[in-house]
């Protein structure tokens, strides 16, 4: 669970009889903050619409991180533009 739970066994609660035959050993779920509780407490369908909504979200941060990039990349070509502008203009004076 992604360091969320901690599962252990334990026989604090002793033998029990469960049909025909006893069990000592039990498991024992630790939730360790509020989301994977609840995240442990859905339905499958509640679940199902969560990763929905997850992937959803994923996808939108990973457009607008794209739309960003391309943003820079633009102002990035932009200012490139001006320093060659620039430079060709120093060189000329240079020559002369």
């Amino acid at each position: 669970m992604d360091g969320n739970a901690i599962i252990f066994t334990s026989n604090r609660l002793g033998l029990r009889s469960q049909a025909s035959w006893g069990s000592q050993n039990d498991i024992f779920v630790a939730l360790l903050n509020q989301v994977t509780f609840d995240k442990f407490n859905m339905s499958e369908e509640e679940y199902a619409n969560y990763k929905e909504m997850e992937k959803a979200k994923k996808e939108r941060e990973e457009k607008a991180k794209k739309e960003d990039e391309k943003k820079k990349d633009g102002d990035k070509k932009k200012d490139g533009d001006k320093k060659k502008d620039g430079d060709k203009k120093d060189g000329d004076k240079n020559d002369a």
